[in-house]
């Protein structure tokens, strides 16, 4: 139980939190391609277009200057001016219903860019009261909005449709609603999303990680065994922690013998470094697995990386209870060509005097 915490402690940090770039996904098509034909007023300057609204008494007209401006500001990534002007050529009524309709995405847009969540909540509710039909991406930024407004019920259920209005998602797209559904503890989603990522490109040792920490957040440590050691067959490229979750979630479901595996071939492809740790660690693997001898190995090595008195006592100790007198006698030797602290002075004359003893000396 112990270890299962640890790994999940140590998976947690892959996927604590997820990036929401939003504004940048969203950026308005008008800013790709402008289309800023306005007839006989394109001559004019943005000050004169201004200056001449007020005066405007035409609705069609009024309405395509105020939209005009409103392209112009947003393409100088002006937002508030474009919004205002976007309201107010809305406001006129001067454009058709397929215009108001394509004006209300723009503006959406521009929402979802100066990052006002509830001018883009606005902006939908409109959208659709004018007859327009929500698309993935539509309902991708309510997801969003809702999300930094806090309210996950409408969040949830705009994803849902955003992901069922999109038989055929980009990788963008998933790793959106991947961010967010993650974010708002959808964890069964979340999964789905990342299975749909690694189906598509299972190069991605980022994304194997993912799913490995979701299984464990959902306590299914059987599928995350089964996903990460999946990405170990395939060769993926491990790193040092990525090889010790591994090595550690064989042992935590009782496989002790493949976690010793895992970590004595990790050391032997230089993804692991040596030391005292890895090698105590090996250690008590290979003892839970019941192969003393390899645990033995495995000690003996990690005595010699730390030079600590205490395990090589210890490995002595191990030596003795197999009776094997001559390695049990090394090990103390070598124990004491080092300058030993004082409470293990007798302890290590003790184990010698038997290891003597037993030699006929």
């Amino acid at each position: 139980m112990f270890m299962y915490r640890k790994v999940l402690l140590l998976l947690f940090a892959c996927l604590t939190c997820l990036p929401i770039s939003a504004q940048e996904q969203y950026r308005s098509k008008v800013l790709d391609d402008p289309d800023n034909q306005l007839g006989e007023n394109a001559v004019l300057s943005i000050q004169d277009l201004e200056s001449k609204l007020s005066s405007m008494n035409d609705a069609y007209a009024k309405s395509s200057t105020e939209r005009y401006l409103a392209r112009h500001y947003l393409q100088n990534k002006e937002y508030d001016k474009a919004i205002a002007f976007y309201e107010n050529a809305l406001k006129e009524q001067g454009l058709s219903q397929y215009a108001n309709i394509e004006m209300l995405q723009e503006l959406l847009q521009v929402y979802m860019m100066s990052s006002d969540y509830k001018g883009v909540i606005r902006t939908v509710e409109k959208y659709e009261a004018s007859g327009g039909k929500p698309d993935a991406n539509t309902y991708m930024m309510v997801a969003h909005a809702s999300f930094k407004l806090n309210d996950y019920v409408t969040t949830a259920d705009a994803l849902d449709k955003a992901m069922s209005s999109n038989p055929k998602p980009d990788q963008t797209f998933l790793k959106n609603a991947l961010a967010v559904y993650y974010n708002i503890g959808n964890y069964k989603q979340s999964a789905s999303i990342l299975r749909q990522l690694l189906d598509r490109d299972p190069h991605q040792m980022d994304n194997w990680m993912q799913l490995t920490s979701i299984y464990l957040k959902m306590n299914d440590r059987k599928n995350a065994l089964t996903i990460l050691s999946l990405a170990w067959q395939k060769q993926m490229p491990f790193n040092e922690q990525q090889a010790m979750m591994l090595s550690d979630l064989y042992t935590a479901t009782n496989n002790p013998h493949q976690g010793a595996r895992i970590l004595e071939e990790a050391l032997e492809k230089g993804i692991i470094r040596p030391d005292e740790k890895v090698y105590n660690r090996l250690y008590n693997y290979w003892l839970q697995a019941r192969e003393k001898q390899k645990g033995m190995n495995a000690l003996k090595k990690a005595a010699n990386y730390s030079n600590d008195a205490a395990l090589f006592l210890h490995l002595a100790q191990l030596y003795m209870e197999q009776e094997d007198w001559r390695n049990m006698q090394a090990t103390v030797l070598q124990t004491c060509s080092r300058k030993v602290p004082d409470e293990y002075i007798s302890r290590a004359n003790l184990l010698l005097g038997i290891s003597q003893l037993k030699m006929g000396d």
